[in-house]
């Protein structure tokens, strides 16, 4: 089984209590993995992205990142 990267984006609003997943991206390791999910996450304006390591059945969470620039503003408007 070959062995793969995989970045899922989700949506996130402490004020309405959300927390859903959006989309899933296989990630090329031959391009600079922090430029990938900065535009993913500006692809699916997603607040939070995670990165997987994907190996057959089993996926292994790597890391977390957020986009304070695509946090909701519900807290603006309340």
């Amino acid at each position: 089984m070959s062995e793969y990267l995989m970045a899922m984006t989700y949506d996130e609003c402490p004020v309405e209590n959300v927390w859903e997943e959006m989309n899933d991206y296989v990630i090329d390791e031959s391009i600079d993995l922090n430029t990938q999910l900065k535009t993913i996450a500006k692809t699916d304006v997603a607040p939070v992205v995670h990165v997987y390591k994907i190996n057959g059945e089993q996926s292994t969470f790597i890391k977390e990142v957020r986009y304070e620039e695509y946090q909701c503003n519900c807290e603006k408007w309340a």
